[in-house]
């Protein structure tokens, strides 16, 4: 066998590994991100600060034609 072929195969077969595990944590549910009962997304959002406010903001920012 040729080693480019290997290279391919190793490849292919690391992305098909990849793709399983997303999809079977996807499935599973393993506890990370929201709905874990850590507590993260009731607390309140931090106050704004003078240097955030000088931002500009994303909807602010628009492109025009």
């Amino acid at each position: 066998m040729d080693w480019q072929l290997i290279a391919v195969i190793l490849t292919i077969a690391a992305a098909i590994a990849y793709l399983a595990r997303s999809a079977f944590l996807a499935w599973t549910g393993t506890g990370k991100g929201c709905g874990s009962s850590c507590g993260q997304c009731k607390t309140a959002a931090p106050e704004e600060t003078a240097a955030d406010a000088r931002r500009i903001r994303l909807p602010q920012v628009t492109v025009k034609d």
